[in-house]
C-alpha cells in the first residue's frame, strides 16, 4: 500500500502498517511500524489477517484500509495524515486499478497499469468520463494533422487544450453518448485571441457542418460556443473538428448533454 508522502510503498502486515527501510540492516529495525490498527484508540478487528478492503477511496493517491471494530458493529477506516508534494489523479480513475478494487479471493493490493514508484514518469491521464452528460476534455481526443495538446495559456481545464494548425489538423472524439438520440446542443469551451473570427468544420458522425469561433478577447480568455447537432442513440457517435485554413479556436473541452 501507499501510506506516507514518498513514492515508495509500505507494507500492510496483519494489523500493522510498516515501512521498509533499505538503509537499516535487517537484524535492526528495518521495518519501523507506522501504525498499529488493533491498538487503542482504534481497536480495529483484522479477521484472518485481512482487512475488509484496501484501496484509494478518498481521492488522494494513497491507500485507505477498511476494517471492522472489535464488536463488529462499525466500519473503521484508516487514512494517512502525512502530507505529500506528489500530485496524481485518483487511483480509482485508473481503469486497471478500478477493476482490481472489486477483487476479493486472495487479498492482493489493487494494481495500476503504470509504474508508481521512485523515478516514475508522470502517468498519462486516462481517457474515461462519466456516462451521459458531462465535459469531455480536449486532450482526450484522437489528434492528427499537426493538432497538439498545448499548455502555454492560462485558464484551461484538465491537463491542456487543443491547438490546431492553420489547415489539415483534426481532433476526433469517439464513443460520444447520445442518450436516446436526436437533436442536441453541445457546448464548446474555446479561446480565440485574434480580432477576427476563425472558421472550420465540425463533422458529427461524418456529416459536416461549418463552425465559427468568434473572438473571445484573448488566448487565455475562454468562451462557450453552442452548436446544435443530431446524435445517434447510445455511444456510437463521433465528433470531429477540422481546421480548413484558419486554425480554428483553441478548444479546451466539449460538453454533450
Amino acid at each position: 500500500i501507499w501510506w506516507d508522502g514518498d513514492l515508495l510503498s509500505e507494507g500492510l502486515n496483519d494489523y500493522k502498517i510498516e515501512k521498509w527501510n533499505p538503509l537499516v540492516p535487517k537484524a535492526s529495525n528495518s521495518l519501523p511500524r507506522l501504525l498499529t490498527m488493533s491498538s487503542s484508540p482504534y481497536l480495529a478487528s483484522i479477521w484472518d489477517h485481512n482487512p475488509m478492503f484496501m484501496g484509494d477511496i478518498f481521492g488522494d493517491w494513497r491507500t485507505e484500509v477498511v476494517t471492522l471494530n472489535q464488536a463488529h458493529t462499525e466500519l473503521v477506516i484508516f487514512t494517512t495524515n502525512i502530507p505529500t508534494t506528489t500530485r496524481l489523479y485518483t487511483m480509482a480513475h485508473n481503469p486497471a486499478y478500478r477493476n482490481h478494487m472489486t477483487l476479493k479471493g486472495y487479498m492482493q493490493s489493487p494494481t495500476l497499469d503504470y509504474y508508481l514508484g521512485d523515478g516514475m514518469s508522470p502517468p498519462p491521464e486516462p481517457n474515461i468520463r462519466y456516462v451521459g452528460s458531462g465535459a469531455i476534455q480536449g486532450e482526450t481526443a484522437e489528434l492528427a494533422g499537426g493538432t497538439i495538446t498545448a499548455t502555454d495559456r492560462s485558464g484551461y481545464r484538465g491537463s491542456g487544450f487543443l491547438d490546431f494548425p492553420a489547415t489539415g489538423g483534426s481532433a476526433q472524439f469517439n464513443n460520444i453518448n447520445g442518450g436516446a438520440g436526436g437533436a442536441k446542443t453541445i457546448a464548446i469551451r474555446f479561446a480565440n485571441g485574434n480580432p477576427t473570427p476563425r472558421t472550420g468544420v465540425l463533422k458529427v458522425n461524418g456529416v459536416a457542418q461549418s463552425i465559427r469561433f468568434n473572438p473571445s478577447g484573448g488566448w487565455s480568455t475562454w468562451s462557450t460556443l453552442s452548436v446544435p447537432v443530431t446524435l445517434a442513440p447510445g455511444l456510437a457517435n463521433t465528433l470531429r473538428f477540422e481546421s480548413t485554413g484558419q486554425d480554428l479556436g483553441n478548444i479546451d473541452e466539449v460538453t454533450v448533454p
